[in-house]
């Protein structure tokens, strides 16, 4: 039997790919830490055929020793969570198993590659077709010599380049809290108890934010959906003048009824960064000048984003990732679009969910989903997993809502949660 092998666990629980696995006649196989693996038998999380458990996913030496413990090679590798992309890949190019691809070797590129890569590839392009982007610095540590900086607009992001999730992103406002944010990053560390590789300082862009999720196949990038994100602006637990971003909704429109200009700027991203195939998401921001570039993901999205794209646009986008790394046709819907525009949130009360209710109550097209389990105490485990009990942690349930205008959409779930569903604000000033 064909085995199926994935690098760390959704943080969201849903782990799409175990259920295509599945599907297929597949075995499917686990790498995580032995911490993670104990709090997803505490959460109740579906199990897979076999688990391995490793100290670091994201080494790929390691991650290869614990696979040679297994009865063949596997017939797909592919990671789960975001920390874990870089491995998944330099596992998969090291033992020469999908997605590894020798006509087409793909290494991806951390956040402040991504930049380099944009800015230098379009510094040609006509200024219709180039990626916007705020200005940026990258360090190797956590020193950011300030004259680096002397001619950027406040405020800042300060962010590392290889995390995820929004673990270790800062919002600062003055020279100070840039100090701040780089004391507090010391005390931070990756989702595996890993090092960050570096950090980025960037302009922030002040905006409505986006993401795009999609698949490319053969080099040509479809986009499945458009999401307009709720992102909220919170105190850091540690020091309350910095602020942490935290994404907690998406109203979601169909692929086909996205502007062209957003699928050019998808395509153009795929084009610089050589992926040839597999699922993305990309995340922007739109100001006045435009749509401007935050990062992108090569991966399915997280906070239950794969099943809001089946939803909206009928493909499983899983499934099609599978599909198409084992060379299979492409873009195969797999049911009915059950609305162009739908959207969802991560409740954190049970106000929240029952207001919801209250919609459904009275005939709007409103779902609540209660999770049966809640996020056990960061105290009680292991100081391995803080930065995933930090980050996930909290929710008890999802709204969902559709209706025939994405404005509609947003409103009944603005109901649920006028606090946290509204834009974000922040102080600009000029340093």
């Amino acid at each position: 039997m064909a085995l199926f092998v994935q690098i760390g666990a959704t943080r969201d629980g849903t782990d799409p790919y175990l259920h295509v696995a599945r599907g297929r006649g597949m075995e499917a196989v686990l790498v995580e830490t032995s911490d993670y693996i104990l709090l997803r038998q505490t959460l109740g999380r579906l199990e897979f055929d076999y688990t391995l458990a490793v100290d670091e996913p994201s080494d790929p030496q390691a991650v290869a020793k614990a696979l040679a413990q297994l009865s063949e090679v596997p017939a797909l590798i592919l990671a789960g969570f975001e920390r874990y992309i870089y491995s998944a890949y330099k596992v998969a190019n090291l033992l020469k198993i999908p997605p590894y691809d020798n006509a087409h070797v793909f290494v991806p590129p951390n956040k402040a590659q991504q930049r380099d890569a944009l800015a230098h590839a379009t510094a040609s392009y006509a200024s219709a077709d180039a990626i916007l982007q705020p200005r940026y610095v990258v360090q190797s540590d956590v020193q950011i010599v300030p004259a680096q900086t002397r001619d950027f607009t406040y405020p800042l992001v300060v962010k590392p380049v290889d995390g995820g999730g929004g673990l270790g992103v800062f919002l600062v406002h003055t020279p100070d809290e840039v100090k701040l944010a780089l004391e507090r990053l010391q005390s931070i560390t990756n989702y595996d108890g890993g090092q960050f590789e570096g950090l980025s300082l960037e302009e922030y862009v002040s905006g409505t934010e986006y993401s795009v999720q999609g698949l490319v196949h053969h080099g040509k990038a479809t986009v499945l959906t458009f999401c307009k994100k709720f992102v909220l602006l919170e105190e850091d637990s540690t020091i309350g003048s910095l602020h942490i971003f935290r994404e907690v909704g998406h109203l979601a429109t169909r692929g086909d009824r996205v502007e062209p200009v957003v699928k050019q700027f998808a395509q153009t991203c795929v084009d610089v960064f050589g992926y040839y195939t597999g699922p993305f998401h990309i995340d922007m921001v739109k100001s006045g000048e435009g749509y401007a570039y935050l990062e992108m993901g090569f991966r399915l999205s997280g906070f239950g984003l794969t099943r809001l794209v089946q939803r909206v646009s009928g493909y499983d986008w899983a499934r099609e990732a599978f599909e198409a790394h084992l060379g299979k046709p492409a873009l195969q819907p797999s049911q009915l679009s059950e609305s162009p525009y739908i959207g969802q949130f991560t409740a954190i009360s049970a106000t929240e969910l029952e207001k919801a209710e209250q919609l459904a109550a009275q005939g709007y097209c409103v779902e609540v989903q209660r999770f049966t389990t809640t996020t056990p105490d960061p105290t009680s485990y292991s100081a391995r997993l803080k930065s995933d009990l930090t980050r996930h942690g909290g929710a008890v349930g999802r709204v969902i809502a559709s209706a025939e205008t994405l404005e509609e959409v947003e409103k009944l779930l603005q109901f649920c949660s006028p606090a946290r569903l509204k834009e974000k604000t922040v102080f600009v000033t000029q340093y």
